[in-house]
């Protein structure tokens, strides 16, 4: 019994801290949304995480056989580690920088929360993950139709360039997460729960806090990833079936698409929208250091200064690990991304497309790397 409680109360620890991570501000620091994440991640990795493993090393109990997913983890933040030392700003690639905070230290807190994820997962009932992220997508989709009602109500509430955020500061970083959220959801076929009861609602309370957010991005992910799953239902179900389940994909498809051409022609022109130039600028600064980059946060610093506009991050994951780490991190990252892959069934995988949708066209929060790498540690222990 003495055993089942001091699991239980690991298991409670690790989900606790998923579910809270997300809804983590405080509106009276310099960089309410993220740095108050930044400092829950590295808190609960290097502090908390090491209170776990020394309780399970004292107890004799602590067991992790290496895997081919735990080497290319290892290598991909030795990478990061070198071309972050050899980098035009060691201070900002080590540290990041103010607004992003996603240098070398949230990178590693990310590796030891993956360690820590790979250790505890095998210890607690896996479903229980999965109702924790349908809880965490229900509430977020509460929480942004409650934000979409005050404000047409006239209450002050949070925005960003007049869009609704959540609890995340940038309404792409909110519609990115629901976006890994809906299609870890969308795919996960546990029938023995109460989450999988409910998960009509669930699902489509994210959908409208998606819409919400009015993130392009996170729109397209969802539809992309809504378009798989109904290709995959076709292979299982009837024609009967296949035929009504063809028209609510159309509905579906074709009220994101209204929604996408709205937000693509009637407002919102700023130097985000200038991607192209964006990412034609970055090809040409990885040629110049194609090995291994200028380390992480750097883009502000290389960016040419001739163009009328700054940016910080290349909108585009694979260009910003080239550009932090060089050819040889963005193997680091691809191979990372193969046996994660590989070591995931549905549900996961769905949400590393919805993942990599988002983050090809926008930055990432700290909060969807968070998710990333405690969903890639479970791995097929509970997927």
């Amino acid at each position: 019994m003495g055993v089942s409680i001091r699991s239980s109360y690991k298991s409670f620890i690790f989900l606790f801290f998923v579910f809270i991570f997300p809804f983590i501000f405080f509106q009276k620091v310099f960089n309410p949304y993220e740095f108050p994440k930044f400092i829950g991640l590295v808190s609960f990795s290097f502090v908390v995480g090491n209170i776990l493993l020394l309780f399970s090393l004292f107890q004799k109990k602590f067991s992790l056989k290496l895997s081919f997913l735990d080497f290319a983890v290892v290598f991909f933040i030795l990478t990061l580690f070198v071309a972050d030392l050899f980098g035009v700003s060691i201070i900002n690639s080590f540290l990041g920088s103010s607004y992003r905070l996603q240098g070398f230290i949230t990178y590693l807190a990310l590796v030891y929360l993956y360690f820590i994820t790979r250790y505890f997962s095998s210890r607690f009932n896996k479903d229980i993950f999965a109702q924790t992220l349908g809880i965490q997508l229900l509430t977020l989709g509460v929480l942004l139709c409650s934000q979409f009602v005050l404000k047409n109500l006239s209450f002050d509430v949070s925005l960003f360039q007049n869009r609704l955020h959540g609890t995340f500061g940038n309404p792409n970083f909110a519609g990115g997460y629901l976006a890994m959220l809906f299609s870890y959801i969308l795919f996960w076929n546990k029938s023995n729960s109460f989450i999988y009861k409910i998960k009509p609602v669930i699902l489509l309370l994210g959908g409208v806090g998606i819409v919400l957010t009015d993130s392009r991005s996170a729109i397209l992910a969802v539809v992309i990833v809504v378009i798989i799953y109904f290709l995959t239902l076709a292979f299982r179900i009837g024609k009967y079936r296949l035929f009504i389940s063809s028209l609510l994909l159309l509905s579906i498809v074709s009220s994101l698409f209204l929604i996408l051409n709205y937000s693509f022609h009637a407002r919102r022109i700023s130097e985000w929208e200038n991607r192209s130039i964006i990412w034609t600028e970055g090809i040409r600064l990885i040629e110049k250091r194609p090995i291994l980059g200028y380390g992480q946060e750097a883009v502000s610093i290389v960016f040419p200064e001739h163009l009328h506009f700054t940016v910080d991050n290349m909108h585009n994951i694979f260009l910003e690990y080239a550009i932090s780490a060089g050819v040889v991190g963005s193997i680091a990252f691809l191979g990372l991304l193969f046996f994660a892959w590989r070591n995931l069934n549905g549900p996961g995988r769905f949400m590393i497309i919805a993942f990599l949708i988002t983050g090809s066209l926008n930055p990432l929060s700290i909060s969807q790397l968070v998710l990333l790498w405690v969903v890639i540690g479970i791995g097929k222990n509970s997927l």
